[in-house]
Protein backbone atom coordinates (compact mmCIF):
# COMPACT_ATOMS: atom_id res chain seq x y z
CA UNK A 1 0.00 0.00 0.00
CA UNK A 2 1.41 3.39 -0.94
CA UNK A 3 0.62 6.63 0.77
CA UNK A 4 -0.21 9.61 -1.39
CA UNK A 5 0.98 12.85 0.12
CA UNK A 6 -1.00 16.01 -0.39
CA UNK A 7 1.00 19.22 -0.45
CA UNK A 8 -1.07 21.58 1.72
CA UNK A 9 -0.16 25.24 2.03
CA UNK A 10 -1.49 28.01 4.24
CA UNK A 11 -3.27 31.15 2.98
CA UNK A 12 -0.16 33.38 3.06
CA UNK A 13 1.69 30.88 0.85
CA UNK A 14 -1.26 30.55 -1.52
CA UNK A 15 -1.58 34.34 -1.74
CA UNK A 16 2.11 34.63 -2.56
CA UNK A 17 1.82 32.04 -5.34
CA UNK A 18 -1.09 33.93 -6.87
CA UNK A 19 0.41 37.37 -6.32
CA UNK A 20 -2.33 38.85 -4.11
CA UNK A 21 -2.60 39.79 -0.44
CA UNK A 22 -3.92 37.46 2.26
CA UNK A 23 -6.86 39.84 2.58
CA UNK A 24 -7.77 39.50 -1.08
CA UNK A 25 -7.63 35.74 -0.79
CA UNK A 26 -9.89 35.87 2.28
CA UNK A 27 -12.40 38.08 0.42
CA UNK A 28 -12.42 35.63 -2.48
CA UNK A 29 -13.16 32.75 -0.08
CA UNK A 30 -16.09 34.64 1.41
CA UNK A 31 -17.46 35.41 -2.09
CA UNK A 32 -16.99 31.85 -3.35
CA UNK A 33 -14.25 32.97 -5.73
CA UNK A 34 -10.61 32.03 -6.11
CA UNK A 35 -9.00 28.61 -5.82
CA UNK A 36 -10.67 25.74 -3.96
CA UNK A 37 -9.70 25.47 -0.29
CA UNK A 38 -10.08 23.15 2.66
CA UNK A 39 -11.66 24.21 5.92
CA UNK A 40 -10.19 21.93 8.56
CA UNK A 41 -12.37 22.00 11.63
CA UNK A 42 -15.51 23.96 12.24
CA UNK A 43 -16.46 27.41 13.36
CA UNK A 44 -14.20 30.43 13.71
CA UNK A 45 -11.24 28.29 14.79
CA UNK A 46 -11.16 26.22 11.61
CA UNK A 47 -7.89 26.21 9.72
CA UNK A 48 -7.87 27.11 6.05
CA UNK A 49 -5.50 25.22 3.77
CA UNK A 50 -5.00 25.01 0.03
CA UNK A 51 -3.71 22.11 -2.03
CA UNK A 52 -0.76 23.48 -3.98
CA UNK A 53 -1.93 21.64 -7.12
CA UNK A 54 -5.38 23.28 -6.85
CA UNK A 55 -3.80 26.73 -6.66
CA UNK A 56 -1.70 26.02 -9.75
CA UNK A 57 -4.75 24.63 -11.59
CA UNK A 58 -6.77 27.72 -10.67
CA UNK A 59 -4.02 30.02 -11.92
CA UNK A 60 -3.97 28.07 -15.20
CA UNK A 61 -7.74 28.39 -15.49
CA UNK A 62 -7.38 32.18 -15.48
CA UNK A 63 -5.36 32.15 -18.68
CA UNK A 64 -6.91 34.23 -21.44
CA UNK A 65 -5.72 33.32 -24.91
CA UNK A 66 -6.36 35.69 -27.77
Amino acid sequence: MTKKTIDLIDPPSAAELIGVTKGTLAKWRMRGEGPPFLSMGSGPRSRIKYRRADVHDWISSCLVER
